[in-house]
């Protein structure tokens, strides 16, 4: 039986959307990814961990935009540390 897969995240693809074709490199290139497997997250053929959502988080900060690691990964959504971390002024989803 296939499992099916993660839902698109929303917060991302807004992001994404917001991008040209350079910085979706530069993003993909401080996160770690490619374009291609960024692609395969922002509609929901692959999930996000929390380590890559901390990426994510760092590589949007560094280019001026705000993402955060919570509205990303339910377990960082549910972590005391990332709460601690982000002192509430991130992450109300």
């Amino acid at each position: 039986m296939r499992k099916s897969p993660p839902y698109p995240n929303t917060k991302l693809k807004a992001l994404w959307d917001t991008l040209d074709k350079k910085q979706r490199e530069r993003f993909a290139k401080a996160s770690g990814k490619t374009v291609g497997s960024i692609l395969h997250t922002v509609y929901g053929r692959r999930g996000i961990s929390a380590e890559q959502a901390i990426k994510f988080e760092r590589a949007a900060s560094r280019m001026g935009h705000e993402l955060s690691r919570t509205d990303l990964n339910g377990a960082c959504r549910g972590c005391e540390f990332a709460r601690a971390c982000l002192g509430g002024r991130r992450g109300r989803s």
